[in-house]
């Protein structure tokens, strides 16, 4: 079965961007998140060689980001494009560069943010995780009710409960992504939360009576509630919008006859404030089919 992996990409939101967040979807008609090699002149194939000026042109040379703020323009160089290239040119390396735009409806063109991984690669030494949620407002100051964010993490564990499901968790063992291929085969292999997940739920909350024991992936779509790692703490909000956005169309995918036989590969990559804190801000969700031809993408905070 070829599946192609859906790298972790983060957004980390500062607690005052809240007010300015909204769930958030499109499709891929022009407006996909990028994944992108970065390798050193002296390391990997000529097509994964990036210029220093051109990575530092890379929103506005795929994204319909123009007129880019100043202030991300800037962010961009020195906290993203600069940390980027100095390290691959150091340590000779190689990263995965991955960058998803934010949109605040479907009929926008222009991104009103961007989510931002820097992954170095796995098999070298070297380990750590670069994570970014920037900003991009139509004004040309920053506005005071959003705020970047970004932060490392390192040792980073996987682990695959099943063939068809994947776990990136931290510290604490606090999850980092979920990631599940899912067929119609495997709808009907999904579990309830156990008391075990649930109470995992909330000690991670800290017990706050805000948010409920969920699941990343769901039950529904073949998500086991025994797994401690697929469960987190939700508002009631999150829970619903998961169930409306991510569960029912989902479904009804594989409802429609023709796409019977397929399979789409469902990545929740889990946000938090800081490199600490383990209940979550919010969840980025990608679906994307098995041949990486189509994708869609979805903000849902959760706080």
């Amino acid at each position: 079965m070829k599946v192609v992996i859906v790298f972790l990409v983060a957004a980390v939101i500062s607690p005052y961007a809240t007010a300015c967040m909204h769930v958030l979807r499109h499709k891929s008609n022009g407006r996909n998140f990028i994944r992108r090699i970065i390798s050193s002149a002296s390391d990997g194939p000529d097509n994964e060689y990036i210029s220093h000026k051109d990575l530092d042109s890379f929103l506005n040379d795929h994204f319909n980001a123009s007129p880019t703020n100043p202030w991300t323009q800037k962010f961009w160089k020195t906290e993203v494009s600069d940390v980027t290239y100095n390290f691959v040119r150091d340590h000779e390396t190689r990263v995965m560069l991955t960058v998803i735009p934010i949109y605040e409806n479907v009929r926008a063109v222009r991104p009103e943010s961007f989510v931002v991984l820097v992954e170095p690669d796995r098999s070298k030494i070297i380990s750590g995780t670069l994570k970014a949620y920037i900003p991009n407002p139509s004004t040309k100051t920053v506005l005071r009710t959003v705020s970047p964010y970004m932060y490392s993490v390192s040792n980073l564990s996987w682990t695959t409960p099943d063939d068809t499901t994947l776990f990136l968790y931290g510290v604490e063992k606090r999850v980092e992504m979920a990631m599940k291929v899912i067929s119609r085969y495997y709808l009907a292999s999904g579990t309830d939360l156990d008391e075990s997940s649930k109470n995992w739920s909330k000690h991670l909350a800290r017990n706050d009576p805000r948010y409920l024991p969920g699941l990343l992936i769901s039950q529904k779509l073949g998500g086991r509630g025994s797994d401690t790692l697929n469960a987190v703490p939700m508002t009631s909000e999150a829970l619903k919008a998961f169930e409306d956005l991510v569960v029912t169309p989902t479904l009804d995918f594989f409802e429609d006859p023709r796409n019977r036989g397929e399979e789409t590969v469902l990545t929740v990559i889990v946000m938090y404030a800081d490199n600490v804190t383990t209940c979550p801000i919010g969840f980025v969700v990608l679906r994307s089919d098995t041949h990486d031809q189509a994708a869609d993408s979805l903000y849902i905070p959760n706080q």
